[in-house]
């Protein structure tokens, strides 16, 4: 992770010469002086503030580009450049051409990573996708035909999601999506985990042995299904979340713009954590599917659910009636499945977790 200290003295700089009256000269200057890991970063992470709040005018800010030590960038800055360049286009479509001539510049970095590089190619298809007249362009610089840029969508699995609260969810009360800068859990969207054998949710067996929500039995449980044209990112890895990780936290609002909806098993899986890069899926305390917008999913209460669920025979039931059959058959099914099927409990899940760590 690059140096903290450096990261907070780029914000600072950005604060000092854009809170109030801004002053574009000093920031360069100063930039170009100071340049450094981490430094880089922050100062980029301070403009896109500003940016996205209007302190900034979308042009001026591209104008500094060219007098920006853009060359030395590593990995993460230039995802964090590559996301203000997405903030730019959104704002100022008008802008899109000075956007892909600093675009076609970064994407000939040697600094490029296959993240950094998944990133602005996401990006670039949706330009390309709403400006046809970009297309020639586009493929010429990334020797890459359009349909090989789009984001892969992923087939969720075929479970039943529940929410659980005291009010059904709906699109005026949906809480939009937000990186809070803590690690890879981020604040917003539906967050959701899918229902056990026991009639239950996994958070809610979870949350009932870890003696974690004092209230929970008085919530009420909402069944929650995508809508078809959901775009759903199955994280299998860390690294399927790596073109959206920004210094150690997930850039939610780059992340929306690929997807609507996103789904980890098992999180507290090992291979959810990178000790090297203090990486961890904390918070993430069972399976989850998160909505991260309001107009892609529906929600129904039980009795709606089953009514659903008989008309448009798109969820499969579980059959549990056999459960020591069901058991001989599947011998080589993972614990997760098993837990899911209810061949055992949220306890036994754990002690095996525990025997292979031991």
């Amino acid at each position: 992770m690059m140096q903290e200290e450096n990261i907070f003295a780029g914000i600072r700089l950005a604060d000092d010469c854009f809170c109030d009256q801004p002053n574009i000269q000093q920031f360069v200057q100063t930039w170009q002086k100071t340049s450094s890991e981490g430094f880089d970063y922050g100062c980029l992470k301070g403009l896109q503030k500003y940016i996205q709040n209007n302190k900034i005018n979308c042009l001026s800010a591209l104008n500094m580009f060219p007098r920006l030590p853009f060359y030395r960038f590593d990995e993460e800055t230039l995802k964090m450049t590559y996301a203000i360049l997405d903030d730019v286009v959104d704002k100022k479509t008008n802008l899109k051409h000075k956007v892909l001539d600093l675009v076609e510049l970064l994407y000939q970095s040697p600094n490029n990573s296959h993240f950094s590089t998944t990133r602005v190619e996401s990006m670039l298809f949706r330009m390309a996708r709403k400006y046809p007249e970009t297309i020639e362009r586009i493929e010429k610089f990334t020797s890459k035909k359009i349909a090989q840029l789009e984001p892969h969508s992923d087939i969720l699995p075929d479970l039943e999601y529940v929410f659980m609260g005291r009010e059904k969810p709906c699109t005026d009360k949906f809480e939009q999506p937000e990186t809070d800068g803590h690690g890879l859990k981020f604040a917003g969207g539906l967050w959701t985990s899918p229902k056990t054998a026991n009639g239950h949710s996994e958070w809610y067996n979870w949350a009932k042995y870890e003696e974690f929500y004092e209230n929970i039995d008085e919530q009420n449980i909402y069944y929650i299904e995508p809508t078809k044209d959901s775009r759903c990112l199955v994280v299998e890895s860390l690294q399927d979340l790596e073109p959206y990780i920004l210094n150690a936290t997930i850039d939610v609002n780059t992340l929306k713009k690929d997807y609507d909806c996103i789904y980890v098993e098992d999180p507290r899986d090992d291979k959810f954590n990178n000790d090297e890069l203090n990486l961890y899926l904390e918070g993430w305390d069972v399976s989850t599917l998160v909505m991260l917008k309001a107009d892609k999913f529906k929600a129904f209460t039980a009795e709606e659910w089953e009514r659903h669920k008989q008309v448009s025979q798109k969820i499969k039931h579980n059959d549990n009636t056999n459960s020591s059959s069901s058991a001989k058959n599947n011998k080589n099914i993972s614990d997760y499945t098993s837990y899911i099927k209810g061949l055992i409990s949220l306890q036994e899940l754990r002690k095996r977790r525990l025997s292979r760590i031991t």
